[in-house]
Parts: C-alpha cells; sequence; structure tokens
C-alpha cells in the first residue's frame, strides 16, 4: 500500500512538472512570437484606436482636454486655450460649439496619455478680404512634405535602417513601431550599469515613434521622469494603430 502510495506521488510529480514545461514553453513561444509581430497588441490597440474621435458639437465642451506643455502644442497655441477662452468669456464672448471628444479619447486622457488625433505638420496663419483674395498668409514649417507617399523612398528607408531598421522588414506589418525590445532591454541592462558607475553615458531605447511624442508633446521636448517615458511610449503605440484595425 505504500509502495503504491509512493508510485502514484512519483508519477504526480512528474505529470507536474511535465505540464509546468508544456505550459512554461507554450508561454515563452507565444511571447517569442508576440514580440516578433506585435499580432495580439495589434488587435487590442486597433479596437482602442477606432474608439477615438472628435466632433464639433453645440456650446462649450465638457469633454475636451487641452494640453499643458509641449513644443508642438505651444506652437500651435493649443496650451493657452483655457486663458484665452477666459479672457475672451470676460469681454463678452460666448462659445458657440467646440470640440467634444469621445469617452475613449478622454478616458485615455485621464489616465495620462497624451491627445490622440491626426495630427497637421504645419500650423499658420491665412487672411482674404471680402473678394477672398489672399491678404495674408504664413505658415510654419515653410516646407514639408503634402503627404506620407510624396517622400521619397531613399529618404524613408535611410531614416529607418538608421532608427527603426526592424520596420524595413515586410514580412510583418502588424509590428508596434514603438517598442524595439531588443533596444529596450540593452538601454535597461545600460542603465542599470550607470547606476552601478560600470559606464558613464547610456544610450537611449527611444524609437521614432516615441521620439516624436518626446519632441512634440513632452515637456520642452525632454524625457522628463520614467512616467513620461511610459506616456510616450503608451502614446505612441495607440497612435501607430490609428489609421484604423489591423486584421
Amino acid at each position: 500500500m505504500q509502495k503504491s502510495s509512493r508510485v502514484i506521488h512519483r508519477f504526480l510529480g512528474v505529470y507536474i512538472v511535465f505540464v509546468f514545461l508544456i505550459v512554461g514553453f507554450v508561454i515563452v513561444t507565444l511571447v517569442r512570437e508576440e514580440v516578433k509581430t506585435s499580432r495580439f497588441q495589434a488587435r487590442y490597440l486597433s479596437a482602442i484606436s477606432e474608439q477615438l474621435s472628435f466632433k464639433l458639437a453645440s456650446g462649450p465642451s465638457s469633454s475636451i482636454r487641452y494640453p499643458e506643455y509641449g513644443p508642438y502644442d505651444q506652437r500651435l497655441g493649443y496650451t493657452i486655450l483655457p486663458e484665452v477662452i477666459k479672457r475672451l468669456e470676460q469681454s463678452g464672448f460666448k462659445i458657440t460649439s467646440q470640440a467634444s471628444f469621445s469617452p475613449m479619447m478622454a478616458e485615455l486622457a485621464d489616465y495620462g496619455l497624451f491627445n490622440i488625433y491626426h495630427e497637421k505638420t504645419q500650423a499658420g496663419l491665412r487672411i482674404t478680404d471680402r473678394a477672398d483674395q489672399v491678404v495674408f498668409n504664413a505658415v510654419y514649417p515653410a516646407y514639408g512634405y503634402p503627404n506620407f507617399k510624396a517622400i521619397p523612398p531613399l529618404i524613408l528607408d535611410t531614416l529607418l535602417f538608421i532608427e527603426n531598421r526592424e520596420l524595413l522588414n515586410e514580412e510583418y506589418t502588424t509590428v508596434n513601431p514603438a517598442i524595439e525590445w531588443d533596444r529596450l532591454g540593452f538601454a535597461g541592462l545600460q542603465l542599470m550599469a550607470h547606476k552601478l558607475g560600470a559606464i558613464g553615458n547610456v544610450a537611449g531605447g527611444s524609437t521614432l515613434a516615441t521620439q516624436l511624442e518626446k519632441y512634440r508633446h513632452s515637456k520642452n521636448g525632454y524625457t522628463n521622469s520614467i512616467l513620461d517615458k511610459f506616456r510616450q511610449m503608451g502614446t505612441a503605440s495607440v497612435r501607430a494603430y490609428l489609421m484604423g484595425p489591423i486584421r
């Protein structure tokens, strides 16, 4: 009886170890596949991006979230809108219509992400007379490509090769351009070594997508904290799938 009990316990032990090995193998395989293709997060983030929108509604908006800083938002005047609106209202003006955020757009902003929408690349002022003749016109930056397809392939491929060469692989079209796990991991190891005094300067782990968020929306265009880096990565990840769901 005792011998049979020992055999059963030994069998159960071997079975449990076998199950853990199988589960571990499956998890490692799924993680490797996800790191390579971003297939699951592409579906999840695409579903979120479908819910991001805004529309012009009558009266003042209670859902709009104004940016507080960021070179892009300061240059376009978004950061000073609350103060400008307040002054205008004190002078007798009223808001007749204003942009209203979708619930998901407002929710992501409340979570700490930057506002996610199709941002324009140029801003300026155009004044016309009663005959619709241009009296004054100024844009910044003065020159730029009208759309993404207008960028010469040589410039695009060179930039990607230097910064994000993994995106040149057309096999994985769903890959998240905001995160390169090998670069992020290496930067983390370098940061740890820097804290221990082993090395001096630490190379950054930012991709082009996160750098755009940093230069446009982070305070002074810098990464000011770990939390700020997560904001950049999170915003860039959702913005990457803003063009629609990936099937």
